[in-house]
């Protein structure tokens, strides 16, 4: 769905860190006021169509996105906006969106996919939010067929009419990924190897002797240009070659990967030395605990992936591996591996 160049928004840092999300994905509910509610031609609660889209904006943001839409949502509105870091959801999934056309209206949940950021982190988030709504309400694994399963905006201008865009395949295209990979990375998606919950605690296996010390959970590692299959046999998509992930699961000659979550042979990934950036993070004494979130999530209270006890060791430090913005940090630990920390100096944490 095209629409104007977004004005930037600020958004207060306590609201969007206690923004309320979805057990099984990160998903930040913010919904829109004054929205009608209008059944689903099966019913409230029964869409049968994901209409997959992108937003033809490279200049704006996630929060620009919304922001927008919610000024004017009289002409157009979706359920769900998808970057590289979060998913927004602006409309109740049990309701209509307008967002394709009066016909296919009636039968689909609408997910956009936001330009500005990293695309192979956005497109992995977009696939799972994706079949996360399709295995919510029950819809089929189908892609292009018909007004069950998932559709992409230029299919239903072609075949259910009403709206005129094409999106979002040259925005896939420009990025490597045609139609036909589309529907393959939606099929992974959808049978499990790829959709799983950011919150699932990473499986740590104590690596074999002959696996080298630094392929553990946790570590991040880059996928080799020169991959060319998963464990499964599966053809490796061009997106995640180049790319970095982080650990979540060892075996003696294979690793899973968070963000794509399947499994690729030791020999087709190289561990990528942590940049230091010189800076600690100081947790103070006076903290029974705190929290770290892993990288795949927002740092929120509900993505919570467990606590350090900095009163215990009377303080703890970490040296500062990646700024995020928004006073949050990566850091590595002993025993969780490489998290995200939030330490905002009214937490009472420094960062010097």
């Amino acid at each position: 769905m095209k629409k104007v160049t977004m004005i930037v928004v600020s958004v207060l840092l306590m609201v969007a860190f206690s923004m309320p999300t979805q057990a099984a994905v990160n998903i930040q509910k913010q919904h829109m006021n004054g929205l009608p509610k209008t059944a689903f031609a099966n019913g409230v609660g029964k869409p049968s169509m994901i209409v997959l889209h992108e937003t033809a904006n490279s200049k704006a943001t996630i929060e620009n996105e919304v922001s927008y839409m919610s000024r004017n949502w009289k002409n157009a509105f979706v359920h769900a906006f998808v970057s590289d870091s979060k998913v927004i959801e602006v409309a109740d999934t049990n309701y209509t969106a307008w967002g394709a056309g009066a016909t296919a209206n009636r039968y689909a949940i609408h997910v956009e996919l936001v330009r500005k950021g990293n695309f192979t982190k956005a497109y992995h988030n977009w696939l799972e939010i994706a079949v996360y709504y399709a295995k919510q309400y029950n819809i089929p694994m189908a892609f292009n067929e018909g007004k069950k399963g998932f559709v992409t905006h230029a299919w239903i201008s072609k075949n259910l009419g009403g709206t005129n865009h094409q999106d979002p395949i040259a925005w896939l295209q420009q990025n490597g990924v045609s139609m036909v990979q589309l529907e393959k990375d939606l099929r992974v998606a959808y049978t499990g190897d790829t959709a799983v919950s950011p919150n699932t605690p990473p499986i740590t296996e104590t690596p074999k002797p002959n696996v080298p010390s630094n392929i553990v959970a946790g570590a991040n590692v880059k996928v080799l240009p020169s991959a060319k299959t998963y464990v499964t046999g599966q053809v490796i998509p061009a997106f995640v070659k180049g790319s970095n992930y982080t650990i979540l699961q060892t075996k003696t000659d294979r690793v899973r990967l968070a963000g794509i979550n399947s499994w690729v042979r030791n020999r087709d990934i190289k561990v990528v030395i942590p940049v230091v950036t010189g800076r600690k993070i100081y947790l103070p004494a006076t903290a029974s605990t705190w929290r770290i979130y892993g990288l795949t999530v927002s740092p929120i209270k509900a993505n919570t992936k467990a606590f350090l006890k900095p009163a215990k060791f009377g303080g703890l430090s970490y040296p500062v591996l990646k700024n995020r913005g928004s006073d949050v940090y990566e850091i590595q630990t002993v025993q969780f591996g490489r998290v995200q920390i939030y330490a905002n100096p009214i937490t009472g944490a420094t960062v010097r």
